[in-house]
């Protein structure tokens, strides 16, 4: 996961292959509500696993220029994420 030293705090600045990796999954799940679920769930599930600090991960987007549709927090409710 490239991001994951950014997350745990390992490192103070997000890398080219993190913000590669987000707009990546960002493309993907735009357009696919069955994928946008799957992620969200699976990024949940990984972000209460590793201990992600849930406030890095809320600076991706903005750190990488990029929009996002699901946070990075084991708090999300992925019921609620549509397709716009």
């Amino acid at each position: 996961m490239p991001c994951q030293p950014f997350l745990l705090g390992m490192c103070n600045s997000v890398t080219v292959p993190c913000c590669q990796g987000a707009e990546s999954l960002s493309q993907l799940v735009s357009s696919h509500w069955d994928v946008l679920k799957t992620t969200c769930q699976c990024i949940k599930q990984a972000a209460a696993a590793m201990g992600v600090d849930v406030a890095r991960a809320k600076q991706i987007p903005q750190l990488c220029n990029i929009s996002v549709p699901v946070p990075i927090d084991p708090n999300v409710n992925c019921d609620r994420f549509e397709i716009k």
